[in-house]
């Protein structure tokens, strides 16, 4: 297991990308970055991210869509997904939660806020791999 996490950053907006990476540039993390859910599907099957920020308003393949065929495939079941949105109604998160996002982040999103989800989404996503390993044992 790398110590440097790889983060799938999906959001259809040039802009937000570039910003969600500029608050997550640091050595510990290595960023992929993807314009729409067909190349997240691509750049997650190349990479297999540590963490996933996936928008849910892109066109074609909305966010939703893109959580759910992630879900269903064996090798990205388990990469935690947290859901960047400016959707803040109790359905919109109730379907992202069916899709199966583990959390989710309002736009416009704070920096402190994101880094420290990503951070515990990280390590929490670290200590159940351990735990898998240990039980493999």
């Amino acid at each position: 297991m790398t110590d440097t996490a790889i983060i799938l950053i999906v959001d259809d907006n040039q802009v937000v990308r570039e910003m969600l990476g500029e608050l997550l540039l640091t050595s510990d993390y290595n960023l992929v970055y993807a314009k729409d859910g067909k190349e997240a599907l691509e750049k997650a099957e190349a990479y297999t991210p540590d963490l996933i920020l996936l928008d849910v308003m892109m066109p074609g393949m909305n966010g939703f869509e893109v959580c759910s065929r992630l879900r269903a495939d064996p090798q990205h079941a388990e990469v935690p997904i947290l859901m960047v949105t400016a959707l803040d109604d109790r359905e919109s998160r109730l379907e992202g939660i069916k899709a199966g996002a583990d959390d989710f982040i309002s736009k416009p999103f704070y920096g402190e806020e994101l880094r420290a989800r990503v951070s515990t989404i990280l390590r929490l996503n670290r200590y159940r791999r351990l735990l898998e390993g240990r039980a493999q044992l």
